[in-house]
């Protein structure tokens, strides 16, 4: 049993061992439910402002928008992809069921599966309320913490990004997975745990099942198992920092670590395997090091002033030594008084070391990606910082006769300023163009915003010049960027610059011969050029790195049908209408293979079919009225 100094603290006694709660604070209890249902209101009113915003073409496209496995909705065989998928880097399957979910609802409308994130955002708000009220009875502190984790713009791109699903959808496991957790600790010490193993009973069984869940969504949750250690200090008051731990204490999160730990291995496995984890080759530990320290210090930078926010931080890779040592003495300077304070100040130990521990996987020792930091990263970590705020900003004003009226106005100064800033960056995230030119505006030599900017201007506004110069650029910032060189080839062949394009493609290739769409891409200059050999070998490479490409089964399809093999070209667009049943083009391309093989019937029904999909579908037209046939 929990020892006699383990007591868990109730709610009518305060976390730091002050009295017990006063007038003002039952007064603040009886309009809580009030004060909640308003905020709640309030960040769902602010993020509904993203309904307005389209999908966009950094992720968005591999997590719904070109995912065939996604967009028909809930299926079995997407469910089976999904249970064994590492797509993405990352094996987290009920983030794929979500948004497979929203493609059953909402279709490709992009306002839906934006609705769904926001009201993921506003049930995590909710239940981080109620996580902290239950365990420290302090209500006014409760909601100040929840209104900004609800309200601050560093929470923007984790609810405003499609992508980031797997985001708000852990998060929401991860805070039933610590309420639970609480519930049984609260039942121990209350006695109803009397009788049976220690560790063991339905709430403790049902925190660690939610857990499970929370690492099928992301496995940024494998810090769980010390956070539960955390509240085991605070506001729990199961033990204290230099004191032996009840072995009880220790024994709780053995399934926790088992299951963090398999989450670890998976994890790197699909992350290798998708290309993800960046080489000591190219970022020695060194770097990753100074770039960590430095990284904690802008988040904190960016908590006070988040005005230059940006949806991607390139990494420097070597920061200046004068600002890794600024940065560490700042950390160094919190640590220690958080240290110092332990047993007065419990709360800023556990929200500093919160800020710093929930932080680690992400921070960059493991580099995953290109990126110096991300603004994703802080969903969950600042919560520790939120905490000291709203717990140091009550202390200090312990004993003004005016604390009430003070609080109350720095609170509504923050919550504003967070407000103004949130309003703004969702702005941002409009569509592609105005989320990646702003990037160009707050950072500097982004290679990745560069590519992405080029990447709308060829796709949205069809300025292949413009599109040109921001691929140039992002080529001339990083050399090494794949997806830059192989989209740089598709532009110059749209500007029949054809030498320069197969140039820049074969560039692709030979930094990654396993990306897929540079092979396929290729294959279409060689298509266009009449080389049909030369293009079937392309898209066969594309296939062979990527086989669920149907992009690539329709491209092989064209080229074995201008060779004359029209069984292989039907068998192949057949594919290729498997995986992607809506797509004029291939149901086209597949009429005229149809037609040619003396397959009329066959060949009318894709015709109307593709025209039904895409009305007035000129190509389809044309080869209908060849055949004779209705257009229908």
């Amino acid at each position: 049993m929990v020892k006699s100094n383990s007591k868990l603290k109730g709610s009518a006694v305060e976390p730091s061992g002050a009295p017990a709660l006063s007038k003002s604070c039952f007064h603040w209890r009886e309009r809580a439910p009030l004060a909640v249902l308003l905020l709640l209101m309030c960040v769902f009113g602010l993020f509904s402002a993203t309904l307005k915003n389209a999908f966009i073409n950094y992720d968005d496209d591999v997590y719904v928008t070109d995912n065939f496995h996604v967009r028909p909705g809930l299926t079995w065989e997407g469910a089976t992809w999904a249970v064994g998928s590492t797509e993405a880097g990352n094996w987290h399957p009920l983030t794929w069921f979500s948004h497979m979910l929203d493609c059953q609802m909402y279709g490709l409308r992009p306002w839906g599966h934006h609705l769904s994130n926001a009201l993921l955002h506003t049930v995590n708000c909710f239940l981080l309320f109620v996580f902290f009220w239950k365990m420290t009875g302090a209500v006014g502190r409760s909601l100040f913490v929840t209104a900004l984790f609800g309200l601050h713009p560093l929470h923007v791109e984790s609810v405003a990004w499609v992508a980031e699903r797997k985001d708000v959808l852990s998060t929401m496991f991860f805070l039933l997975t610590i309420i639970t957790y609480v519930r049984h600790c609260k039942g121990l010490s209350s006695g109803k745990g009397a009788g049976r193993a220690p560790g063991i009973g339905g709430w403790y069984f049902l925190s660690v099942v939610l857990f499970l869940l929370g690492l099928m969504s992301k496995p940024m949750l494998v810090t769980v198992p010390f956070v539960l250690l955390l509240i085991d200090f605070w506001p729990l008051g199961r033990f204290r920092v230099g004191e032996k731990l009840d072995w009880q204490v220790i024994w709780e999160k053995a399934p926790f670590v088992l299951l963090a730990g398999a989450s670890c291995a998976v994890t790197f496995v699909a992350q290798r395997k998708g290309d993800a984890v960046e080489s000591l080759m190219r970022l020695s530990l060194a770097d990753r090091v100074w770039n960590a320290v430095v990284s904690y210090s802008r988040y904190l930078g960016k908590l006070v002033y988040p005005g230059n926010l940006a949806v991607f931080y390139p990494h420097p890779g070597r920061w200046p030594t004068a600002i890794v040592v600024l940065s560490a003495l700042l950390l160094a300077a919190i640590t220690l008084a958080a240290l110092a304070g332990r047993r007065r100040y419990p709360w800023l130990l556990f929200g500093w070391i919160w800020f710093l521990g929930t932080s680690a996987p992400v921070i960059g020792l493991v580099q995953v990606g290109s990126q110096s930091m991300a603004d994703r990263y802080s969903y969950i970590p600042l919560l520790g910082i939120f905490v000291a705020v709203a717990w140091g900003g009550w202390e200090v004003a312990r004993g003004w006769r005016v604390r009430a009226l003070v609080l109350s106005m720095a609170c509504t100064v923050v919550i504003s300023w967070c407000v103004f800033f949130t309003w703004r960056q969702i702005g941002y995230w409009r569509n592609s163009g105005t989320l990646f030119n702003h990037a160009l505006a707050v950072t500097k030599e982004n290679a990745v915003a560069e590519l992405h900017v080029g990447n709308f201007e060829l796709i949205n506004d069809g300025d292949l010049a413009r599109a040109i110069g921001h691929l140039e650029e992002s080529v001339r910032i990083e050399p090494n960027l794949v997806e830059a060189h192989s989209q740089l080839g598709v532009a110059l062949y749209m500007a029949h610059r054809r030498a320069e394009a197969v140039r820049e493609l074969e560039e692709a290739i030979r930094l990654k011969p396993s990306y897929a769409p540079a092979h396929f891409n290729l294959g279409v200059s060689f298509e266009g050029e009449g080389k049909s050999d030369a293009a079937i070998g392309e898209f066969r490479e594309a296939l062979r790195w990527k086989a669920d490409y149907p992009e690539a089964h329709n491209g092989l399809g064209i080229a074995l049908g201008q060779k004359g093999k029209l069984d292989e070209s039907i068998r192949e667009f057949e594919i290729a209408l498997r995986m992607a049943p809506d797509v004029a083009g291939t149901h086209c391309n597949l009429g005229i293979v149809l037609a040619a093989s003396g397959r009329r019937e066959e060949a009318i029904q894709h015709f109307n079919t593709a025209l039904r999909l895409h009305p007035h579908y000129q190509p389809a037209e044309v080869q209908l009225r060849a055949l004779n046939g209705p257009v229908n």
